[in-house]
């Protein structure tokens, strides 16, 4: 995984992932996901991402990953889950084709 300039998200999903104390996964996958929601936003104002938000995509895959194989939630949830991920991500791309002039 690239490594980017804000690795936050990146040092809390390793931890996530490296988690052998099931105790201790729950809250470690919830600091990675927090810290990814947020630079999810931090992004969202800013041009010029698309490497990092391609990378974070695969890291709310791998978070989901962790959550049903490791955590045992429901496959349904997860996927709703990666519903609500994806329409996160192309939410503002469908919005700015609804707000542009038409010709």
């Amino acid at each position: 995984m690239t490594k980017f300039q804000y690795s936050s998200w990146q040092n809390l999903l390793q931890e996530a992932a490296n988690e052998t104390d099931s105790g201790r996964l729950n809250e470690k996958v919830q600091a990675a996901e927090a810290a990814i929601f947020l630079r999810l936003q931090e992004l969202s104002v800013l041009p010029g991402n698309q490497q990092e938000l391609e990378a974070l995509q695969k890291a709310c895959e791998e978070l989901l990953e962790i959550q049903t194989q490791r955590l045992n939630w429901p496959v349904n949830f997860a996927e709703l889950k990666r519903r609500e991920v994806i329409l996160q991500r192309d939410l503002p791309n469908l919005s700015s084709r609804f707000l542009e002039p038409r010709e």
